[in-house]
């Protein structure tokens, strides 16, 4: 692929489109849309490669642009924004083939992870849409994170292949406490990779952390290692396995 990507940034707060414009700027051709009607005249005009949207903009939804894009281009890859109290339609946004949602206010290095992860994903033309190659009885929220209930009852949580896929060397990791309550959309694990950027990676599920692979402390890589059964950051008691289970993708 020659020349710069294209990164569409959508939001009606200008600071956030000036602010990305000059983080992003040296790296990628950086247009801006102060909603979504503006938007989709960029997206038929300009073909960008990636899209930065708000879920709320003025007039039509940044779920409605989702929607509207990726009908025109199933392999758009889009980062939604968000504030606290529209996490769970984050999570839908995940289900309906959003790459990743970044939590208002978000810091430059968050956002440069995300977009880091969203150029990957582009170069090496991931279908993110499609379910993908993954244990049986595996649920996905998007192409990032994986769900596996056991029958013991408790639930395995990894990072899917995919969303490996899109990073560089893993050099350490960040894992929950145990104990610790998790939420659906928050935070699960923190990857740090060899190009110095930190990968935070959304639970699939809810749920009080019971045990955490350790073994990841010493060896990062092993998520990438499906031969030794090594890819599970942590296991969970579901809080409410039958009401978050329908947000997350079978595979």
């Amino acid at each position: 692929m020659t020349g710069k990507l294209r990164i569409l940034v959508v939001d009606d707060e200008q600071v956030i489109l000036d602010s990305a414009r000059k983080i992003l700027g040296s790296d990628l051709t950086v247009l801006t849309a102060p909603d979504a009607e503006a938007a989709s005249q960029l997206l038929a005009a300009e073909a960008p490669d990636i899209v930065i949207s708000d879920l709320v903009l003025p007039g039509a939804s940044g779920m409605k642009l989702l929607d509207n894009a990726l009908e025109h281009d199933p392999g758009l890859v889009i980062i939604l924004t968000t504030g606290f109290s529209t996490v769970e339609n984050a999570v839908a946004a995940l289900k309906h083939g959003a790459f990743d949602f970044l939590p208002k206010p978000f810091t430059c290095d968050e956002l440069l992870s995300s977009v880091a992860r969203a150029r990957r994903a582009v170069e090496l033309r991931l279908t993110l849409g499609a379910r993908g190659p993954g244990e049986r009885g595996e649920f996905h929220l998007g192409v990032q994170t994986w769900a596996r209930p056991e029958r013991d009852g408790t639930v395995l949580l990894g990072v899917t292949e995919k969303e490996l896929r899109t990073l560089e060397r893993i050099e350490g990791v960040e894992l929950p406490e145990i104990g610790a309550e998790l939420r659906q959309g928050g935070r699960l694990v923190t990857l740090l990779t060899s190009d110095g950027l930190a990968h935070g990676m959304w639970s699939p599920l809810g749920g009080r952390v019971l045990a955490v692979n350790n073994a990841l402390k010493d060896a990062p890589e092993l998520l990438r290692d499906a031969s030794n059964g090594a890819r599970f950051v942590a296991r969970i008691q579901p809080s409410d396995l039958d009401g978050e289970l329908p947000n997350l993708i079978e595979s």
